[in-house]
């Protein structure tokens, strides 16, 4: 009786403990979701800006909401020093609600090889629509014009070495690896479409992360998000995982898999 009786309980600690394992994995499988998701939205949200404004001889020539003040040294001094203050609110098109200030500098015209655009950021944060949560953006991002790529086209390495603020959460994120024009260069109204490949780290609350990009993510600035490629994501104690961004499409969702389980993302 006695040796039923222990191993009745010894099965239902083990049953007990599966469960609590797979609950934690679930756990960290959301906060996979979320920090790409704060990421992907980080990344929209300033280098479109950054972007729109280093490809242009001129800033204001380029349609930015009228609650953002412009500051340029100008097109013709190097290095181009250009602030971009969004006050205590301002929100775009796209519903996006910033704060505070980016400081571009960009150290040589930005069709010379080894021009280096560097953005960093003052009181900044990031708003996404329907969100109600201010993400906070301290840190650098950085980027260098390379010699063009096997078929021509323009490059940059990429480095961001940020700190992500949620209210739940803080992510230390570190990235290097290579940015290539694929589609809409010289052509501002066209569609601008950009390959990136490379590995980094996200750092949430004391966990660490490693990402390789597994496929080229090739990102559509139209509606700012990845539409092809897949990430490598891996991490201590817990299962890698395989972030795939779909098939093309702007859909705004990413799938992670992780031990044969699909989860469906929001990025």
């Amino acid at each position: 009786m006695n040796i039923r009786f222990h191993s009745l309980f010894a099965l239902t600690g083990l049953v007990l403990l599966a469960s609590c394992a797979k609950e934690r994995e679930d756990a960290h499988d959301e906060t996979i979701a979320t920090t790409e998701a704060v990421a992907r939205s980080v990344d929209a949200s300033v280098e479109e800006l950054a972007d729109a404004i280093a490809f242009r001889s001129d800033s204001s020539g380029f349609n930015l909401p009228e609650c953002v003040v412009v500051s340029d040294s100008g097109a013709d001094e190097y290095p181009r020093l250009i602030t971009l203050d969004f006050g205590d609110g301002c929100t775009d098109a796209l519903g996006r609600t910033r704060t505070g200030m980016m400081h571009i500098s960009i150290s040589l015209p930005w069709s010379e090889i080894g021009s280096v655009r560097a953005v960093t950021f003052e009181d900044f944060t990031v708003t996404r629509p329907m969100q109600n949560v201010a993400v906070g953006v301290e840190g650098e991002r950085q980027l260098e014009r390379l010699d063009p790529g096997l078929d021509g086209e323009t490059r940059w390495e990429r480095n961001i070495n940020t700190v992500l603020t949620h209210p739940d959460f803080t992510v230390e994120r570190s990235f290097n690896g290579i940015r290539r024009w694929i589609s809409g260069e010289g052509d501002p109204a066209a569609d601008q479409i950009f390959g990136l490949t490379g590995s980094g780290s996200h750092t949430r609350n004391g966990w660490v992360r490693t990402r390789t990009i597994l496929q080229e993510l090739v990102v559509d600035q139209t509606c700012g998000e990845p539409i092809t490629g897949s990430v490598e994501i891996t991490r201590p104690m817990f299962e890698d995982g395989v972030l795939d961004y779909g098939d093309g499409e702007c859909d705004g969702t990413a799938t992670l898999t992780v031990g044969g389980e699909v989860l469906t993302i929001n990025i």
